[in-house]
């Protein structure tokens, strides 16, 4: 594998993002699903505090991760969230999710986080191991609730 770099999306690596989407779900993305996804990476490119960030190599996305910021009552400092990790199947075996998740914690103190959680969702790809690695501490299971 030739060198790759981590670097902030753009709004032009939309369709390379739709490529890589459409690879790890096995099946093409219908134009509803890409019009939606375009709308989300512009909100995110452009909401202080959100970030996107994407392995690349020769123009090709290899990876990318998500992450933001939030802010509690009682917290003096922000919390980083990374809810999202995906990588290309040909690179998931490779140096590339562990460089996403160091730029991503990176990017989170530039923010001024002084606590980051990593919320797993069905499309992230790192293991538990490899968090616990990077010093992350399973806590107490969260609840969720989807709003129609």
């Amino acid at each position: 594998m030739s060198s790759f770099a981590v670097r902030a999306a753009r709004p032009g690596d939309h369709p390379a993002l739709l490529g890589l989407l459409s690879e790890l779900l096995d099946r093409p993305l219908s134009a509803e699903v890409a019009a939606a996804l375009n709308t989300n990476l512009l909100r995110v490119l452009s909401t202080p505090g959100s970030t996107l960030l994407v392995a690349a190599e020769e123009g090709a996305l290899l990876g990318f991760v998500s992450l933001w910021t939030r802010w509690g009552l009682f917290e003096q400092a922000p919390t980083g969230v990374v809810d999202c990790l995906m990588v290309a199947r040909a690179y998931q075996a490779s140096a590339v999710p562990h460089a996403l998740l160091e730029q991503a914690l990176g990017a989170c103190q530039a923010l001024g986080c002084t606590r980051v959680e990593f919320v797993p969702t069905e499309a992230s790809l790192i293991p538990s191991e490899a968090l616990e690695g990077f010093g992350f501490v399973r806590s107490a299971e969260r609840f969720g609730l989807e709003l129609l």
